[in-house]
C-alpha cells in the first residue's frame, strides 16, 4: 500500500514538475504554487529524490528533481521557517548515494551535488557512513560509473574535510586517488582530474594541520610521496592538445596539487623533487608551442570553448608560471633551478605574448586594458612579469643578466619572424619590452646591453613606422619611454616627447594614448623648458579635448598627464587657466559622485591653483559657484554638497588673506550651518575639514573680519558642540579632532574660558563613541600644551565628574591607555606616546589612584565561542594608570624592535623571527620638555604654528617637533632617564611586565 502511495505521489510531482515547463503562464503559475506548498508537507524531498533516481522517467523530468531537490536541501534542511522532517532526511540520506553509479553523467552529477550540499551540515555527526558509501565507490572497480559517481561527489565537498576527519580518511582516501590517477586505461581524463583536485585540497589541508600536528602530518604524506611525485610526472609528460580542454586541465590539477606540497611539504619532497623537474621543463617547453599557435597567434580558429575562463588554456599557462613563481620564491627550491634561469626566462617571455583575444578586447576596451596594465588582472603577462622580477629579488645581478640577455634573444626572434613575412612578430617584441620595463630599473647597471642603442632602435624601428602598423607595440614603446627616461639622453628625451604629444592627437587607438600620457607625465619633468615651452600649448590642447572626448576609464590616466604639465609649465599657465580650469571643474562636477575621478580632478585643480598667477582668477571662478551649492544645501543632488567643501577645503589651503576673506564673507556661515544641520555623514565631514582649514589658513582674521567677534567664536563652539554630540555619528565627526586642535592652538586666549566646557564635552563624547582615537590626540595635545604645568591639566580632569567612571581623569586614562593602539598616523602615535611619557614622568599621585584594564586573564573551559563571549566578558587585571603607561611604553619598544628585525627561514614550513635591531637614536625630545600652554597667549608659540605646512596626519604636524623624533630612539632615552630619575618606581612597574617587554626595557636601559 505504502509503495502505491509514493508511485503516486511521484507520478503527481512528475505531472507537476511538467507544467512548470508548459508554455501557458497560468499552468506554469498553478504549478510552481502546487509545488510550493507541497514542499512543506513531509514526503516532499523524498519524493524528488526518488524521482531523480528512476530511470523509467526522461532525463530532463529527473534533472529537474534533482534541481529542485538541491534547492530544497539549501533553503530547508537547516531552515528559519521551515525544516526538513527528521524521518524524511533519513530517508533521503539512504536514497541519494544508490545516484552516485548511475549511468547518466548529468545524473551522476546532481546526485553528487544534492550530496555535497548536505554534507556540509550532516557529516560526520548526523551521517557517519557517508565517507565510506563514497570510498567503496570509488573502490568498486567493475563498475566506472560508480567511480565516476564517486569520485564527482567527493570533488564537490573536499573543501569540507578538516583536521578532525582528514588523519582518518587519508590511509584509506590516498590509495584511491593513486589508483584512479595512475590508471588512464581504465578511467577518463576527467575522473583523474577530479582525483588530482581532492588530492589538492586535502593536501592544502594537511598544510594548514602542520602548524599544529607538523610531525603528524608529516607521517601521512611520507608514504605515499614518491608516488605522488612519479604520478605528477607522467602527467606533465603528456601532450596538450587544444581542441581537447581535458588535456590540459588534468595537468593543471597535477600542478596545483605539486605546488601543495612544495608550500606546506617542501623539506619532505625536496630529495625526490628531481623525479618532477625533467617532465616540468619538458612540459614548460612543449606546452609554449602549443599556447602560441592557439592563443597568441589564434590558429585554432576552432578552439574548444571551456565552460569557464578557470578552464581557459591561458589559465592551465599562468598557473604553470605560478608553479614556477613558488620555485623560485622558496629559498630551497630556488637553487634547484638556478642554472637554468636564463633559458627559464628566455621561455617565460613567451608566454607574456598577447593572445589574439586580448588584443581584439584590448583593442576596443580601455576598462580592459587599463586593469591588464596596473596588473589588476590575473593572466600569462601578469604572472609572468611577477616571475622575472622574483628573478631579481632571488638571484640579483645573476638574475638581472639572464633577464636581459633573454630579452635580447627575443628581440632577435621578433627580428627573424619580420623579416619572414611573419604577422605576429610585434608581440615578440611587445613582450620583450614589457619585461624589460618590469623588471630591469633604470639606474641598474646593465652589462652587455646598451640603453641607448635600444632606444635608437625604439625611434627608428617601433616609432617611425607610424601608429596604425602596431599600435600596441607603439604603445609599449612609448611605455618603455617613461620607464627609462632617466637615463636616456636629453636630445632623445625630446624627440620622445613630441612623439607623446604626437600619440595624444588620435584617440582611436587606446594603448597609444595611455603610453602617450604615461610618457608626457615622466617626461615633461626632466625635458629643458626651452624645449618644451613651445609645444606646451598644444599638449593643453590634445588633453583637453582627452577629458572631453575620452572614456571614463581613460579619464584618471588623462588627468596625470595634465597635472605633469600644469605643474612643469613655467610661462604659459596664467594664459592657459581660463582654457583649463572651466574643463577641470566641468570633469569634477559632472564625475562628483565618483571618488576616483573626482579626487584625480581636484588634484589637477590644486595644480592650476599653486601655479604662479593662477590662484585669483580659479577662486573667482569657483567661489561664485560653490556658493550657490553651499548656500542652498538642501536643494542640491546627491554628493554636491559635499564635493562643493572638498572644493572649498582645497582652495583655502594656503590661500592668500585675500581669498580667505572673500570666501570667509561668502561662505563661512554657510559652513557652520551645515555642520550645525546636516545629517549626511560625508557633508560633515567635509564641512568640518574645511573649518579646520579656515581656522587654520586664517586663524584671528576670522574674528577680524566679523562685524561681532563673539559671534564668531559662539558659532565655531556650537561646531564644536555638534561634533561632540554623543548622537552625532563617528563616521560624522572623523576630523573633529582636527578642528578642535587647530581651536585651540589658534584661538587658546579665547578658548581659555571655554576649557573647562570642551573639557567636558570631549569626556562624554569619549564614553560614547565606537572611534576614539581622534579625541585622544585631542587629549595628548592638552597634555602637551599644558607643560611644564602638567599638574594643573591633571587636577583639572580630576575635577570634572564624569557619568561612567566618576572623575573625568579615571575616564580619559582609562579610554586612552586602553585605545592607545587605536590612534592612527605617525604623528598622532608620536603625539600621543610623548603625551603618555610625559605624564608617566610626573608621578603624579593622582594618577597612581586611577586605577585601569591591565592584562588579558586566561580563559578557562576550553575554545571560547561567541555565545560564550557574552555571557562570560573577557577578565583583566586592574593596575595603576601609571603602571599600565609605563607597560604601553615598554610595548612600543617591542614593536619597534620586532618592525625592525628580519625574517629568516630556519625551516621549510616554518619563519622565525630573528634577533631585532635596536634602531639608531636620533634627536631626541625629553618627555617633560616644555612645548606650550593652553593658558599661554598664541603669540608665545607663534614660532612653531606659523610657516607652510604639507599635507600630513593633522595640522601643524610638520612643523611640530614631536614629529621630528625617531620614537623608538625617543623610548630608549625616555627609559634611560626614568630609570635613574624614578629608580623605585621603575622597579615597581618593571616587575609586572611580560618577558618580551622585561628584555626590550633592558636592552634600552643598558644602551650606550
Amino acid at each position: 500500500m505504502r509503495s502505491e502511495m509514493a508511485a503516486a505521489d511521484d507520478l503527481w510531482l512528475v505531472s507537476c514538475l511538467n507544467a512548470t515547463l508548459d508554455p501557458n503562464l497560468g499552468a506554469r503559475n498553478q504549478a510552481e504554487g502546487a509545488l510550493t506548498e507541497a514542499s512543506r508537507k513531509t514526503g516532499y524531498g523524498i519524493a524528488l529524490a526518488r524521482i531523480t533516481l528512476n530511470n523509467d522517467f526522461s532525463l530532463g523530468v529527473r534533472q529537474l528533481a534533482a534541481v529542485l531537490l538541491k534547492h530544497y536541501v539549501k533553503k530547508h534542511w537547516i531552515g528559519d521557517d521551515f525544516t526538513v522532517f527528521p524521518q524524511d532526511k533519513e530517508m533521503i540520506r539512504k536514497l541519494l548515494p544508490l545516484g552516485l553509479g548511475d549511468p547518466e553523467k548529468k545524473i551522476q552529477t546532481a546526485v553528487g551535488m544534492v550530496i555535497a550540499c548536505i554534507a556540509t551540515s550532516d557529516w560526520p555527526e548526523e551521517w557517519p557512513e557517508l565517507m565510506m558509501l563514497i570510498l567503496a565507490c570509488i573502490n568498486d572497480r567493475s563498475d566506472v560509473n560508480k567511480v565516476n559517481g564517486g569520485m564527482r561527489c567527493l570533488y564537490f565537498f573536499a573543501d569540507e574535510m578538516d583536521d578532525r576527519q582528514l588523519p582518518h580518511l587519508v590511509p584509506v582516501l590516498f590509495p584511491a586517488l593513486y589508483d584512479i590517477i595512475s590508471t588512464p586505461s581504465v578511467y577518463a581524463a576527467s575522473t583523474r582530474k577530479e582525483a588530482l583536485n581532492v588530492l589538492h585540497s586535502c593536501i592544502a589541508t594537511l598544510g594548514v594541520m602542520s602548524g599544529a600536528y607538523q610531525s603528524e602530518t608529516k607521517a601521512l604524506m611520507k608514504p605515499m610521496l614518491k608516488g605522488w611525485l612519479e604520478q605528477f610526472a607522467a602527467v606533465l609528460l603528456q601532450t596538450i592538445r587544444p581542441k581537447e580542454p581535458d588535456s590540459w586541465l588534468l595537468k593543471m590539477e597535477a600542478i596545483k596539487a605539486l605546488q601543495q606540497i612544495v608550500m606546506n611539504f617542501s623539506k619532505l619532497a625536496f630529495n625526490d623533487f628531481t623525479i618532477v623537474l625533467s617532465p616540468l621543463w619538458h612540459t614548460f617547453v612543449t606546452d609554449l608551442q602549443v599556447y602560441v599557435e592557439a592563443a597568441v597567434n589564434g590558429d585554432e580558429v576552432d578552439l574548444a570553448d571551456p565552460k569557464s575562463s578557470e578552464e581557459s588554456l591561458e589559465s592551465y599557462a599562468n598557473q604553470l608560471l605560478e608553479f614556477l613563481l613558488c620555485l623560485v620564491g622558496h629559498s630551497r627550491y630556488c637553487e634547484v633551478i638556478r642554472k637554468s634561469i636564463k633559458d627559464l626566462a628566455y621561455f617565460t617571455i613567451g608566454y607574456m605574448q598577447m593572445t589574439e583575444e586580448q588584443v581584439q578586447t584590448w583593442s576596443g576596451d580601455a576598462s580592459e586594458f587599463l586593469a591588464e596594465e596596473d596588473t589588476l588582472s590575473c593572466s600569462c603577462r601578469t604572472s609572468g612579469v611577477l616571475l622575472l622580477q622574483e628573478f631579481v629579488g632571488v638571484y640579483e645581478d645573476e638574475g638581472t643578466l639572464a633577464i636581459l640577455e633573454a630579452v635580447s634573444r627575443r628581440m632577435e626572434d621578433a627580428d627573424r619572424a619580420k623579416s619572414q613575412g611573419e604577422t605576429g612578430w610585434w608581440k615578440v617584441r611587445e613582450a620583450a619590452l614589457l619585461t624589460l620595463g618590469s623588471c630591469v630599473e633604470a639606474d641598474d647597471e646593465l652589462p652587455g646591453f646598451s640603453i641607448d642603442v635600444l632606444f635608437n632602435r625604439i625611434l627608428v624601428d617601433d616609432l617611425s613606422q607610424g601608429m596604425k602598423l602596431c599600435p600596441f607595440l607603439y604603445g609599449r614603446a612609448l611605455w618603455a619611454v617613461a620607464k627609462f627616461s632617466s637615463c636616456i639622453s636629453k636630445d632623445k628625451q625630446e624627440k620622445f616627447f613630441l612623439t607623446a604629444i604626437e600619440g595624444l592627437s588620435d584617440t582611436s587607438y587606446i594603448p597609444i594614448m595611455v603610453a602617450s600620457c604615461q610618457a608626457v607625465s615622466t617626461l615633461l619633468p626632466k625635458v629643458e623648458s626651452r624645449s618644451s615651452q613651445p609645444y606646451i600649448r598644444s599638449l593643453y590642447t590634445a588633453l583637453a579635448t582627452l577629458l572631453q572626448q575620452g572614456s571614463e576609464e581613460t579619464m584618471h590616466i588623462v588627468l596625470d598627464a595634465l597635472q605633469s604639465a600644469i605643474k612643469a609649465d613655467k610661462d604659459h599657465m596664467p594664459e592657459a587657466e581660463a582654457m583649463l580650469s572651466p574643463i577641470l571643474l566641468h570633469v569634477w562636477a559632472t564625475y562628483i559622485r565618483d571618488p576616483l575621478i573626482s579626487i584625480d580632478a581636484l588634484s589637477a585643480i590644486e595644480a592650476v591653483k599653486n601655479a604662479p598667477g593662477c590662484m585669483e582668477p580659479l577662486a573667482a571662478r569657483v567661489l561664485p559657484a560653490i556658493t550657490g551649492v553651499l548656500c542652498q544645501p538642501r536643494s542640491q543632488q546627491e554628493g554636491q554638497v559635499a564635493g562643493a567643501l572638498d572644493l572649498l577645503t582645497m582652495l583655502v589651503k594656503n590661500a592668500p588673506l585675500s581669498i580667505l576673506k572673500h570666501a570667509h564673507h561668502a561662505l563661512f556661515t554657510s559652513i557652520i550651518d551645515i555642520v550645525l544641520q546636516t545629517n549626511d555623514d560625508s557633508e560633515l565631514q567635509n564641512a568640518t575639514e574645511c573649518l579646520a582649514g579656515f581656522v587654520k589658513s586664517a586663524g584671528e582674521n576670522l574674528i577680524a573680519w566679523a562685524t561681532d567677534a563673539d559671534s564668531t567664536m559662539k558659532m565655531l563652539l556650537a561646531a564644536a558642540g555638534r561634533l561632540l554630540n554623543p548622537q552625532t555619528n563617528s563616521s560624522g565627526s572623523l576630523y573633529s579632532g582636527t578642528f578642535i586642535v587647530q581651536l585651540i592652538e589658534k584661538f587658546s586666549l579665547r578658548m581659555a574660558p571655554h576649557l573647562r566646557d570642551l573639557v567636558t564635552a570631549l569626556v562624554v563624547r569619549l564614553e560614547s563613541v565606537a572611534l576614539k582615537g581622534s579625541l585622544i590626540f585631542v587629549f595628548a595635545k592638552l597634555v602637551h600644551m599644558s607643560a611644564p604645568n602638567y599638574g594643573q591639566f591633571i587636577e583639572l580632569l580630576r575635577s570634572i565628574p564624569s557619568k561612567g567612571y566618576g572623575d573625568s581623569l579615571t575616564c580619559v586614562m582609562a579610554e586612552w591607555t586602553k585605545c592607545h593602539d587605536e590612534v592612527q598616523g605617525s604623528y598622532q602615535i608620536k603625539v600621543s606616546t610623548t603625551a603618555l611619557a610625559s605624564l608617566l614622568a610626573t608621578g603624579h599621585p593622582l594618577l597612581s589612584q586611577v586605577q585601569v584594564e591591565g592584562r588579558l586573564l586566561e580563559a578557562t573551559g576550553g575554545i571560547k565561542t561567541r555565545s560564550k563571549s557574552k555571557l562570560q566578558p573577557d577578565q583583566f587585571t586592574r593596575v595603576s594608570a601609571l603602571q599600565k603607561i609605563f607597560s604601553l611604553l615598554a610595548r612600543g619598544l617591542v614593536e619597534g624592535q620586532e618592525a625592525a628585525s628580519n625574517f629568516v627561514d630556519e625551516d621549510d614550513e616554518w619563519e622565525e623571527l630573528s634577533n631585532p635591531d635596536g634602531n639608531d637614536v636620533e634627536d631626541v625630545v625629553p618627555a617633560n620638555k616644555s612645548l606650550r600652554s593652553v593658558f599661554e597667549p598664541a603669540d608665545l608659540y607663534e614660532d612653531v604654528l606659523n610657516g607652510d605646512v604639507s599635507d600630513g596626519d593633522e595640522p601643524s604636524d610638520e612643523v611640530d617637533p614631536i614629529n621630528q623624533i625617531n620614537l623608538q630612539a625617543y623610548l630608549v632615552d625616555f627609559m634611560k632617564r626614568f630609570s635613574q630619575e624614578a629608580p623605585l618606581a621603575f622597579s615597581e612597574f618593571f616587575k609586572e611586565l611580560s618577558d618580551r617587554e622585561k628584555c626590550a626595557v633592558q636592552d634600552a636601559v643598558s644602551s650606550k
